[in-house]
């Protein structure tokens, strides 16, 4: 439970759960998400500025040189940079005639430094879903 509300603003924003039985848990297959997070732009520091990049969503095999992969994984596009960890893998959506943003992913790992060709890991949050609800004050 929040002791105080967020502060939203263009970088802070809430963001929707992909909830079961609904369309929230749907995205096409080689669906375009958006990775945001603070991590490294060079070597060693981390960004002063939210950084966002566009991360096409692969099929499990295409991270095979990272880790075996199942159904509570995503694999997708280019690696996140270190220090990205714990960010969300977010789509976006039209949901009951408006854009809305659904969190699908977290970040867990990829390569050694972003942007050297390989895929990154992130962790399918619809598989844990029962879980969120169960432990969330509602």
């Amino acid at each position: 439970l929040l002791i105080t509300l967020p502060s939203f603003h263009p970088d802070v924003l809430p963001i929707c759960l992909p909830f079961e039985g609904t369309d929230l848990r749907k995205f096409p297959d080689n669906a375009e998400m958006i990775l945001s997070g603070w991590g490294h732009t060079e070597k060693n520091v981390a960004s002063n500025e939210l950084q966002k990049v566009s991360v096409s969503v692969q099929p499990a095999d295409a991270c095979s040189e990272l880790a075996k992969l199942d159904d509570r994984d995503i694999c997708g596009g280019e690696a996140h940079c270190v220090g990205d960890s714990g960010g969300p893998l977010q789509y976006s959506m039209d949901f009951r005639s408006r854009e809305i943003m659904v969190q699908h992913g977290i970040v867990t790992f990829g390569g050694k430094t972003c942007g050297e060709g390989l895929p990154g890991s992130y962790l399918k949050v619809a598989y844990y879903m029962d879980w969120i609800l169960e432990h969330m004050e509602l």
